[in-house]
């Protein structure tokens, strides 16, 4: 049996959510939470991230971003007779319910870390619709520490 260890740093991710419910504008700052984690799916690692922007108050303004890519496919880059060895849990990260302060501020960091998937969580929550209406641009944006796995063939 080999086995060998797959070792990158995934791309920065950087979206932007769908409006789902309420007006388009929020009203002060949004909650927002987010779940990042990898999945193997028949020697396919996909990476996954659900969040979540909803204004605390009444109209209740949501955005929603669901969005997963492949991250590694092992039968591309080894081969078909290849498979993972160890796949770690270290690889999902939850927020939690984070407000994100102030408006038009631009991008906010609201989780950072130095192990695991993620290394830096940032996000635009109140862009500053104006007194008059006009959409806010949620945005999300997601830079990623290394990455390791075992293969086997």
């Amino acid at each position: 049996m080999t086995i060998e260890t797959i070792d990158f740093v995934p791309e920065d991710l950087s979206d932007y959510p769908v409006h789902t419910s309420g007006d388009d504008d929020f009203w002060g700052p949004p909650q927002f939470s987010a779940r990042v984690w990898l999945e193997n799916r028949d020697r396919v690692i996909r990476l996954n991230v659900d969040a979540v922007w909803r204004e605390p108050k009444a109209d209740f303004t949501t955005f929603k971003l669901r969005t997963s890519r492949v991250l590694y496919d092992i039968r591309k880059s080894k081969g078909p007779m290849w498979t993972f060895a160890r796949f770690d849990d270290q690889y999902d990260i939850s927020t939690g319910d984070v407000l994100i302060p102030g408006t038009g501020l631009g991008l906010q960091e609201v989780y950072s870390s130095d192990a695991g998937l993620v290394s830096s969580l940032r996000v635009v929550g109140d862009s500053y619709g104006g007194w008059f209406g006009g959409a806010d641009h949620p945005q999300l944006e997601i830079t990623f520490n290394r990455v390791r796995f075992d293969v086997q063939k």
